[in-house]
């Protein structure tokens, strides 16, 4: 009887521990000729029943996407909201980690609006992803992209954020959303380098 009590409990216990673990997972795909890397973050209440956001966090320039991890503070967000999050790894271009967003990067040819895509799809394939509700946010750079995301790519996008970073004119001139784009933007009146 013991023994049975006994498994019965271990089996109780590694069902608990299994079903509430989140998990960070270290990603990497070839694109446009490139190993490209990033990092998702699958929060804890994931069950894979239901179909849940996909939110994107781009780093600055010269950052990481563990940095951009560590840093942003969104893992619990995402704990308690259910989405799960995407930090991309910028590629580097005369040595600094970037998002190709034209203007000072321009000469940079990398491929980051299909490199995008592409994590899109490979998200959707390992996870039960709500499509209609595919965000970015992103620092800086990333802010940059997230507007070029919004531009670009808005029929993969449902809405954008951006810290730090703005819309440059050339990404306004070619605009044309397939559809109305949420933007939330928060910039310091104190920052002189952007």
């Amino acid at each position: 009887m013991l023994t049975r009590i006994t498994t019965f409990s271990v089996c109780i216990l590694f069902s608990l521990c299994n079903l509430n673990a989140q998990e960070t997972l270290f990603e990497s795909m070839e694109h446009d000729g490139q190993t490209r890397q990033y990092i998702i973050y699958v929060p804890a209440i994931y069950e894979g029943s239901e179909a849940v956001p996909l939110m994107f966090n781009f780093h600055g320039y010269t950052g990481t996407a563990n940095g951009q991890m560590i840093g942003t503070g969104m893992r619990p967000v995402a704990d308690t909201a259910g989405f799960i999050i995407v930090y991309p790894q910028g590629s580097l271009f005369f040595g600094a980690s970037h998002w190709n967003v034209g203007a000072w990067t321009n000469g940079s040819t990398v491929d980051d609006l299909g490199f995008t895509s592409a994590m899109i799809d490979a998200v959707a394939s390992q996870f039960n992803i709500d499509l209609d509700r595919v965000y970015s946010c992103g620092y800086s750079n990333g802010g940059y992209f997230s507007f070029e995301l919004a531009c670009q790519l808005s029929n993969r996008f449902a809405a954008i954020g951006s810290v730090g970073g703005k819309m440059r004119s050339e990404t306004f001139e070619a605009c044309d959303p397939d559809h109305p784009m949420p933007v939330v933007t928060i910039h310091g009146t104190d920052d002189n380098v952007v």
